[in-house]
């Protein structure tokens, strides 16, 4: 391709084109006269003096053209006169070394070694590189990027660097920069980018079958898009050009993004005889081809077009004894006598003029210098070249004792012969142990024999490298396979690093000792125990050559054992003894590993045998401890150790001293030293003596433990705590339930005393698939079976109860032979119907709150932020999310609230609206507040009439609206006098409470009690829940003065959920029956009549008025009725309590309190796939409505109700009210649920 200069790029503005014509083969100019007479507009004045004017110009242009020609000639004669110069002055043929390697050179190189994240490439001269994997390709990277970035889209075909290439294979290079270190040490960073390697290409120098480095860009359905690194051009090679590399050489598996592929261009007719620019480009990668493409010469080829690894032929113009100085296309360039076509072949075998063909080993970037390979393996660029290929047989470490000289480099050092086709190349550096050699000795003349060891390969160069030194000739390992895991080695301190020391077995190995095997204690300061160079003896613990990892232990208990070292599961014999290390520690278990990573497990059973029960106060990370091998499993591997080591008693060595005045449930204050894991190391104040305050014993409160484990610091004082064991170490307890037991006899501290009936607090130690045990004082411990663990059935222990969980349990058995006892955690065991317990609770859970909140009131994070909002508060919130549930919406920068939709009042949001809401709850543990929006709630917090007529007081009998249901606390707003106020009620009235989902609902009124105001907290209970004295015993005495006989003689506030009663059917309506027990009436849902509904049944025409039938109430509801002897203005309704009452023999007959997952009035959480009882309530909307609850409405899509198209044409006369079908749940919309009788 050419460009005329002149014609592209005017000198001067346009210029308008000569005419010419041909005559003989030459160009004729046009006379100017005839031009202008063919412009009858521009007629000069003087024709003459124009004609003369002219005339002088076109001579003195010609002039010049002559000049410059003459000029051009002989600097071409003077550079073909210095060329030849050159090639005359050539006495000696330099090898590559560091010395000459550049920035910016192309280097022909050969894959060695492959790593996670970089390559390990072997350059000519035995110059190593490495390739990291950011400058494999742009491709490549920008997956990489997204990969760190979290973008985990569209990765799946991101391969690991052993995935896209292989030891041996050659790559072209360009040197990006070159290191010296301290110690004389280089290394050369390389790129095999297409982008960096074809950066002098350009557009121009691209000709046809052309050798190029290209590297997948992208797959396409009938190709690949490859990167060639020319800007500008696309490149595209086709399936059927790939299938045979593909075959032969890629394992028949297609090619991935980042694999790089040498290929060869290929243009057509066209596009050679074309001068316009190339766009885009099609490539082959057949092997055939590729290998046996020659550089062909023309006189558009610059040296930018020429790449390492591209076959030319060359005349060789120069023999000497280094090398052979050849001319090849226009260029000069050498061959080095480690290139020649045998291994150690002399030169004198080559004569001057000779033709042969050559591969560019590689370009300086600034001399311009190229050197060529003649060696066969470089024109093959497909072929692995690796060492066991080269070199077969020879091994790192093999020791040769008589090796000949075969050459001498007096500069470089000698070159040996091993065998008869191998050859070993031995550096200056690696002749003698003396330091400083600048040149060959005397020693190693030619033909002398020494004693050599191998230590690498130069597969550019075919030739081993070897050292004759005494030191590395005696060196015990020289490659990582030789090193075996459990084997003692002595190794020299050569780093300290944060993490542990880097050691140094040989100048080839390395290997590293974790902080945790520094020794048999972990040392801060290893710096001041062990010096630089120093050496020291370990043993191995894990060994990965592919990799080059040695992890190593210096511990002495692991250096100097006794005992078998286990180094695979299959060493890990039954009752086997060992010594392993401890590197991880949790409350159940200890991990323990031996060599080779080899795991395993000491469960918690075998921790109880031992009586431990907080393994971080007896155990440290690092701990060196014997074991015993109790089973193994070699195929899933999997090991099992035991601690019960006869005569093996040191871990017992942590164990405290017990004060002169310790005594179980004994009242103490104590202060923090320090954390674990685990818990709290605190002081007894009064005695000094050390403790542990374990974290599972700062609350009742499972959620609260973890947030005043982080809310107390060393120095803090924790009061009223008590003493709760001394087995194996001193421990105290903070539980609130644990602390009263001491006053109230609740405390169960000695089997011997323990009794039938006796009741004691405990905490959840163990949950079991048969029950759960609970541990009170002193680690007495007793077992909770399923039967006995709740009032109703309990199908999985795990779901109600959580280890750590306090709880009051009543001994219903005790076996005094087998020292062991049963409990029970049932309700109507341990419960007395009293509102105290759960408002204790209460109170209790707000002292902690507050606490934990007064202690983070300074910091400046979120939990900062969230200590100085309180609940009532009105604040201004942002919307940043829309969903489903609710909105999600931010206070300030960082505070995040959520908005249920109960609580946004049929608002319509969007991200962005700003809201004005009342806070109303403050979740330290989860870093949020919940929120309300609701208008009438936020104008009533605004009114709040804040002096004596507004004031609460104990015992007053008020109104109150559901806010938030929480699992330890439901939030209400008072009304009448109160209206403004909120007011807290308890949602669990026991601590074996374990009802999961409230009975109440947001928006649902209550009648509470005001039972106590505690620093501007109103706690309250429910009218129904309080015990049965005082003005509830008032009015049972009425109720009871009005009838005599049964359960007529009961008024509606004397009953309560759960009981069972004998119900009067007074009236019958289409979804329900009404009823009356006593003087309290109540309604049976038609949900609540049979267990087993037949499809298109109705279950209440079975009922009759008048009929009696035994029920069990399961919930209230609230009805609002007017009163007609008031004003409507005045009083216009008053609110009624009626009773939710069931039919079902299941909920009948069954024993004690249901829960509220087996209650119905105000269950609102269904399930997918769920089966319910769904029953007709009308059709419209294409859609069959239909009741589930007496709350919760559903639809049937006209789809979903049947299989049959004639049901689905008149769906009418197929449902009729009342009736009722068995339905799946499919989902939830808008409080409404999706339902499907089909399946």
């Amino acid at each position: 391709m050419s460009f005329n200069d002149d014609e592209a790029f005017p000198r001067g503005g346009h210029r308008q084109k000569n005419d010419t014509k041909k005559e003989n083969g030459f160009k004729l100019r046009t006379s100017d006269t005839e031009k202008q007479g063919k412009d009858l507009f521009k007629i000069h004045s003087n024709v003459s003096d124009a004609l003369q004017t002219k005339e002088v110009k076109s001579k003195k242009r010609k002039r010049f053209q002559e000049e410059k020609k003459q000029q051009q000639k002989n600097r071409k004669t003077q550079h073909d006169k210095d060329d030849k110069e050159k090639v005359t002055d050539i006495t000696r043929v330099e090898q590559l070394s560091y010395k000459l390697i550049t920035p910016g050179m192309l280097v022909l190189a050969c894959i060695s070694e492959i790593y996670d994240f970089e390559l390990r490439v072997s350059l000519p001269g035995g110059i190593v590189g490495m390739v990291s994997i950011g400058n494999i390709s742009q491709a490549y990277t920008d997956m990489l990027h997204k990969l760190t970035g979290g973008n985990q889209e569209d990765l799946e075909d991101l391969k690991s660097l052993k995935d896209l290439f292989h030891r041996g294979q050659i790559v072209r290079c360009k040197v990006m920069g070159i290191t010296f270190s301290d110690v004389g040490k280089s290394s050369v960073e390389l790129s095999i980018n297409p982008v960096d390697v074809n950066e002098y290409i350009g557009m121009v120098g691209l000709k046809h079958e052309m050798v190029l480095e290209s590297c997948v860009a992208s797959v396409e359905d009938h190709g690949y898009v490859m990167d060639i690194g020319v800007k500008g051009i696309h490149a595209f090679l086709r399936s059927t050009a790939a299938a045979a590399f593909i075959q032969e050489y890629n394992a028949g598996s297609s090619l991935a993004i980042g694999q790089h592929v040498t290929c060869l261009t290929q243009l057509s007719d066209a596009e050679k005889r074309s001068t316009d620019v190339i766009r885009s480009i099609s490539l082959t990668a057949d092997p055939a081809k590729v290998s046996k493409a020659v550089f062909e010469f023309t006189d558009k080829v610059g040296l930018h077009s020429i790449v390492p690894g591209t076959i030319v032929e060359a005349v060789i113009k120069q023999v000497v004894p280094t090398g052979l100085s050849v001319q090849f296309l226009t260029y000069t360039g050498v061959v080095h006598r480690t290139q020649l076509r045998k291994v150690g072949e002399s030169t004198k075998n080559y004569t001057a003029r000779q033709k042969l063909k050559a591969v560019v080993l590689h370009i300086h970037p600034t001399s311009k210098l190229v050197s060529l390979s003649l060696n066969k393996m470089a024109f093959n660029q497909f072929a692995s070249v690796t060492p066991s290929r080269i070199f077969p047989g020879i091994l790192v470490g093999d020791k040769f004792m008589n090796a000949p000289v075969t050459q001498v480099d007096k500069g470089r050092g000698v070159y040996l012969k091993l065998t008869d086709s191998v050859h070993a190349f031995a550096s200056l550096s690696h002749l003698s142990d003396k330091a400083g050699l600048s040149a060959v000795t005397p020693e190693f003349s030619l033909g002398s024999t020494h004693k050599c060891r191998v230590i690498g390969y130069d597969v550019m160069d075919r030739v081993v490298m070897v050292s004759m030194k005494k030191s590395i000739l005696n060196q015990q390992f020289l490659r990582y396979e030789d090193i075996n895991v459990g084997s003692i080695v002595k190794c020299e301190v050569s780093k300290f690093r944060p993490d542990g020391l880097s050691v140094k077995l040989s100048g080839r190995i390395n290997g590293f000792v974790p902080n945790i095997h520094i020794a048999d204690v972990v040392l801060k300061h290893p710096e001041k125990k062990f010096k630089k160079g120093e050496q020291i003896k370990c043993r191995v613990l894990v060994c990965e050559p592919e990799k080059h990892r040695l992890l190593l232990s210096n511990k002495r208990s692991i250096v100097e054992t006794t005992l078998p070292v286990i180094c695979s599961y299959a060493d890990a014999l039954p009752q086997m003894l060992t010594e392993g290390v401890i590197v991880h520690i949790c409350e159940t278990s200890l991990l323990v590993v031996f060599c080779n990573n080899v795991k395993g497990l000491v469960p918690r059973s075998e921790l109880n045998r031992l009586n431990i029960r907080y393994p971080s106060r007896v155990f440290s990370v690092g701990q060196v401890i014997k074991c015993r091998i109790l089973q193994c499993n070699v195929e899933e591997q999997r090991l099992t150790v035991s601690l019960n080591c006869a005569g093996d008693n040191s871990f017992q060595k942590k164990i405290v001293k017990v004060p002169e005045n310790f005594e179980i449930g004994k009242l103490v204050s104590v202060e923090v030293l320090s954390k674990t894991d685990s818990g709290l190391n605190v002081k007894i104040l009064s005695s000094g003596d050390a403790a542990f305050l374990p974290k599972s014993h700062l609350s009742d409160y499972i959620e609260m433990c973890q947030l005043l484990y982080d809310a107390y610091v060393p120095g803090n004082r924790i009061l009223d705590c008590v003493y709760h064991d001394n087995s194996t170490l001193l421990i105290v307890s903070k539980k609130k339930s644990h602390v009263d037991a001491t006053q109230s006899g609740l405390m169960m501290s000695d089997f011997g005393h323990v009794q039938l009936g006796m009741m004691g607090a405990g905490t959840l130690k163990q949950v079991m698939s048969y029950g759960v045990f609970v541990e009170f004082f002193n680690s007495v411990t007793g077992l909770v079976p399923t039967r006995l663990m709740a009032d109703q059935r309990v199908t999985s222990p795990s779901e109600p109860y959580k280890v750590g969980q306090s709880l009051i349990a009543k001994v219903t058995d005790v076996d005094t032979e087998k020292r062991r006892f049963l409990l029970s955690l049932r309700m109507k065991d341990v419960f007395d119907d009293s509102t105290a317990p759960g408002l204790d609770m209460l109170a209790n859970y707000w002292n902690e709150y507050d606490y934990i909140r007064d202690a983070h009131m300074n910091d400046e994070g979120l939990l900062g932020q969230l200590t100085r909002l309180s609940v009532g508060d009105i604040v201004v919130t942002t919307v940043a999310q829309v969903a489903a549930h609710g909105v999600v919406c931010r206070v300030g920068e960082e505070v995040e609230g959520l908005i249920i939709r109960a609580h946004l009042a049929d608002k319509a949001c969007k991200e962005g609206d700003v809201l004005e809401a009342v806070v109303l709850h403050v979740d330290m543990l989860n870093r949020c507040i919940e929120l309300s929006a609701s208008p009438d709630l936020i104008k009533h917090m605004k009114h709040l009439r804040d002096n004596k007529y507004g004031e609460i007081k104990p015992d007053q009998v008020l109104k109150a609206e559901v806010q938030l249901i929480n699992d330890n606390f439901i939030l209400v707003s008072l009304k009448g006098h109160a209206m403004g106020r909120l007011a807290f009620l308890p949602a669990r009235k026991h601590l074996n409470d374990i009802v999961e989902t409230s009975q109440h609902t947001i928006g649902q009124i209550n009648t509470i009690v005001v039972k106590r105001v505690i620093g501007g907290r109103v706690l309250v209970a429910l009218q129904l829940q309080e015990k049965k004295e005082g003005r509830m015993q008032v009015l049972l005495e009425r109720a009871a003065s009005h009838k005599t006989d049964g359960s007529k003689n009961l008024h509606w506030a004397a009953a309560e959920v759960g009981q069972t009663h004998d119900a009067e059917i007074i009236s019958l309506r289409d979804f329900q029956a009404n009823v009356v027990i006593g003087d309290a009436k109540g309604r049976v849902f038609i949900s609540e009549v049979v267990d087993k509904l037949q499809d298109g049944t109705c279950p209440l025409q079975g009922l009759q008025i008048h009929d009696v039938a035994r029920v069990r109430i399961i919930g209230t509801h609230d009805v609002k009725t007017h009163v007609h002897k008031h004003l409507a203005i005045t009083q216009p309704y008053r609110v009624k309590t009626f009773f939710d009452c069931s039919l079902k023999p299941s909920r009948v007959e069954g024993e004690g309190v249901l829960t509220a997952a087996e209650l119905l009035g105000y269950q609102n959480d269904f399930k997918k796939d769920q089966r319910v009882q769904a029953f007709v309530d009308g059709y419209h909307s294409n859609c069959l409505w239909v009741h589930v609850t007496p709350t919760v409405m559903g639809k049937i899509h006209r789809l979903n109700l049947s299989e049959d198209l004639e049901v689905l044409r008149n769906p009418t006369q197929f449902f009729a009210l009342g009736r009722g079908y068995n339905a799946t749940v499919l989902g939830k919309n808008n409080d409404k649920l999706e339902l499907t009788f089909i399946g």
